[in-house]
């Protein structure tokens, strides 16, 4: 169960869910500050941050955002889509999946948070995967077959290139 919310929280769903399920590389409990592929993950995704918030707020493809959120200052990813910039410069959006720690939110919850939350960012266009940065970083550690499916479904690149 913790594996296929960790994919939902990729945005990754049914048959492509199923196929790479239940693998511990994918824990969306994983502490970013205790794992140095997750630590460079999320700096790469808050470098590109920018450029994908010029797009995202335009609305370009299906786009989400995580965030730590857990007690006792625990880690756990939560996908956030949609979302949108507020007048006083955070950010509102829905929980896309129900957290397993952090405490009062489920699906369908609204959350606020700062631009320096972000850990993540995700967008899928025609099919292809950008961003996913957190994914990226534990994709060797899969099991080589699910890694392949992954691999199908992850662009080349982290950044489309109409976004460069």
């Amino acid at each position: 169960m913790r594996i296929l919310v960790f994919l939902a929280f990729l945005g990754l769903s049914g048959p492509l869910a199923a196929q790479v399920s239940n693998d511990p590389a994918l824990d969306p409990t994983l502490d970013p500050t205790l794992d140095p592929a997750l630590t460079k993950a999320i700096q790469a995704a808050q470098e590109t941050l920018p450029i994908f918030l010029k797009h995202a707020l335009i609305g370009e493809g299906g786009l989400q955002v995580s965030l730590p959120a857990g007690p006792n200052g625990a880690f756990e990813q939560i996908w956030v889509t949609p979302f949108r910039q507020r007048a006083d410069g955070r950010y509102e959006g829905i929980v896309a999946t129900d957290p397993q720690f952090a405490l009062g939110l489920a699906a369908g919850s609204t959350v606020v948070f700062e631009r320096a939350d972000i850990t993540d960012w995700s967008a899928v266009i025609a099919g292809r995967g950008y961003g996913y940065f957190s994914l990226r970083a534990v994709l060797h550690r899969l099991d080589p077959d699910k890694a392949r499916v992954l691999n199908l479904f992850l662009a080349e690149t982290p950044l489309p290139a109409s976004w460069r």
